[in-house]
């Protein structure tokens, strides 16, 4: 070991890594365990400092040789697990799947996969990225993106110190900024149109180097500071900084807003401990022990194994592992974190054994294989060959999740009324909310001739002629802020209202602020003589963003049986029923009718749902949007269930009026 080594730095790591898998194996008691990340900047952003540091004062720091040390770090382990994962994706994952994981391994291995998974996933907490089996190496290309940066002014500025510090804490109070900017933003999606997709922050500053080079700024700070002091102990301080990031790891959550000025508490606390956690601290001797020093040696692959194991058995599994299935996973990662570390880093960190040139020559091999794979599989479309007897037996199958959306919204501008037929003969039911009321709309109007009593419209807030128009949100009726007062008089004076008997509210409720609006809007149906209907959340299923076919779609056998298991698509209950319930007590307190979309949703078998049609179709697309097929499946539903025959009564009620 060099006389430089810190063993508290690998028991550091070690706290890390293990906040890292214990929070993706969703141990909820670690629900901070994303900070893990955090930690692990600030640790790069001292020790790549202090080495510069040290070897240009010994005059022995060579850029090529840096470079050539990250090569031999970080990309044998690395292509060593991306290779390991292309068999499991062969077999187990679909053609949508395999076409995206194809990409996401030309981007993984030359560092821009931060990039790729800003654009594609977005919500690095939602459900969409569950089955991305390399999203955690955006970390990698940001380290890598900072690596590749960074000594080059280290090196520039290094005879003019102050101006290097100063220049160091301008950019990283800059990066803070940034930072906290976009984690003020509603993460929110659809973007309304392409330039504010790219021009909104949103998740750039949690994917992006702009919104994480303060934190490497952190750790570069600890390394001027300590090049000219030799001792710094301070056991207090090391124990405060320590309890910062536990208190991180177990009480932040994927809704803190991060990274940003919540971001200081782990990472300060990590910066505490780098300072002052010398020999002879509680801390020094709790992080140098033989265990916490034995996983931190082992910390990156075991970071770069876990998340594929998760990954592939959430796949294979339908639905993902059990807790002890999760915990299993996590030794799993461990040990083959500690073959990888002995029989694949070791190695190629060792000149001895393996010189430069053969170094470039393997690594360079390996890269041309993974990039020319990953365009195998995305320019064949994720090999659906794979597939051709699926979808010769089921020839409505979809795998292009987005091309499914994008029928939905064909159909809206296709269908969609601006004002309803001048007939007095139907009752005019105006659907109003968010995506989630699409459903709901093209479900009753793709099956009018089961409700002739109906006419149904629904609303929308911009002029249909418009690429840019968007969910029309409950919240607006709060009129708290200009953009609602003028959506909600753009309500009231359309000619939809106008000629409404019933107004339907079907939207995705999210916030007290979308139960509060009913009351608003209570309150001009009455003004306006209008029934107000209330339909509750629909399900929304554990398989999140990706379609439940297409998970199952693997094993043909389970098509004959048309129904997936309830553990297959477990239903997210616990935010979904509990606003339910609320609604519930709202509607009764203003004597409104309740519809319950559970009922339709749900109504062969409270713990199951189904996936696909009788005829092999998609019923949805994502973790609750249906499909043209399944909004018709659900209407014909509708109408065998009755589901709307409590409407029945406001047909006498509004003849009278």
């Amino acid at each position: 070991m060099s006389k430089n080594y810190r063993p508290e730095i690998d028991g550091l790591r070690a706290i890390a890594v293990i906040a890292i898998i214990l929070f993706h194996a969703k141990f909820n008691i670690f629900s901070g365990g994303f900070v893990g990340v955090d930690i692990f900047f600030v640790i790069s952003g001292y020790l790549i400092t202090s080495i510069i540091l040290r070897k240009k004062i010994d005059g022995s720091f060579s850029l090529s040789e840096f470079y050539e040390s990250r090569a031999r770090r970080i990309l044998p382990a690395l292509f060593f697990v991306m290779l390991l994962c292309l068999p499991f994706a062969w077999f187990w994952m679909t053609p949508k799947h395999l076409e995206d994981f194809g990409l996401s391994m030309i981007a993984t291995s030359t560092f821009w996969s931060n990039y790729l998974f800003y654009i594609e996933s977005r919500d690095y907490f939602g459900g969409s990225s569950e089955l991305m089996p390399l999203l955690h190496t955006w970390s990698l290309s940001v380290e890598e993106q900072f690596y590749i940066m960074y000594p080059l002014i280290l090196i520039f500025l290094y005879n003019k110190k102050w101006f290097l510090v100063i220049s160091i804490s301008v950019v990283s109070i800059t990066s803070l900024l940034f930072a906290q900017w976009g984690g003020n933003f509603n993460f929110s999606y659809p973007y309304i149109n392409d330039f504010e997709f790219y021009s909104t922050p949103s998740w750039a500053n949690f994917y992006l180097l702009t919104g994480r080079v303060w934190e490497f700024g952190l750790g570069a700070f600890a390394a001027f500071y300590m090049s000219r002091k030799t001792i710094n102990k301070n056991n207090q301080l090391s124990i405060i900084g320590f309890l910062l990031i536990l208190y991180s790891i177990l009480f932040f959550k994927s809704e803190t807003p991060h990274p940003s000025f919540y971001t200081m508490v782990p990472t300060i606390g990590t910066l505490l401990i780098i300072l002052y956690a010398s020999p002879g601290t509680t801390i020094n001797k709790l992080l140098s022990t033989r265990y916490f020093v034995s996983i931190g040696l082992i910390s990156y692959s075991a970071y770069l194994f876990h998340w594929p194991l998760f990954v592939f058995s959430r796949i294979y599994f339908l639905g993902g592992p059990s807790s002890f299935g999760y915990f299993s996973l996590s030794i799993l990662g461990f040990i083959l974190a500690y073959l990888s570390t002995r029989y694949i880093e070791n190695p190629f960190r060792n000149r001895l054994i393996i010189n430069k040139k053969i170094l470039y020559i393997s690594l360079s091999s390996v890269l041309i294989l993974i990039v020319l794979l990953g365009s195998l599989a995305v320019f064949n479309n994720g090999f659906e060959g794979r597939y051709s007897k699926l979808i010769k037996n089921y020839p409505s199958i979809n795998f292009n999740n987005v091309g499914l959306s994008n029928l939905r919204e064909e159909y809206l501008i296709n269908y969609s009324k601006t004002e309803f037929p001048k007939t007095h003969e139907k009752l005019n039911v105006l659907i109003v909310g968010n995506s989630h009321a699409k459903d709901l709309y093209i479900a009753l109007n793709q099956n009018t001739e089961l409700f002739p009593q109906f006419e149904f419209a629904y609303y929308l807030s911009k002029d249909l002629d418009r690429e840019d128009w968007e969910n029309f949100q409950i919240k607006y009726f709060l009129q708290s802020n200009n953009k609602e007062k003028v959506e909600s008089k753009r309500f009231v004076d359309s000619n939809l209202f106008r000629s409404a008997n019933i107004i339907l509210v079907a939207t995705r409720y999210k916030s007290k602020d979308d139960i509060n609006a009913i009351y608003n809007l209570n309150l001009i149906a009455k003004k306006y003589n209008k029934n107000l209907v209330i339909a509750g959340n629909t399900p929304e299923y554990s398989v999140v963003s990706d379609p439940l076919f297409d998970v199952i779609s693997k094993n043909k056998e389970i098509l004959g049986n048309y129904e997936i298991e309830g553990a297959i698509c477990q239903l997210l209950n616990n935010d979904v029923s509990i606003t339910n319930s609320k609604l519930i007590s709202v509607a009764k307190e203003l004597n409104l009718i309740y519809l319950d979309r559970f009922d339709y949703s749900l109504y062969l078998n409270s713990t199951a749902c189904r996936g696909i049609t009788d005829k092999g179709a998609k019923i949805y697309f994502d973790y609750a949007h249906t499909t043209i097929d399944g909004a018709r499946y659900f209407g014909n539903i509708i109408n065998e269930i009755g589901w709307l025959d409590p409407l029945n009564k406001l047909i006498d009620m509004t003849e009278s009026k």
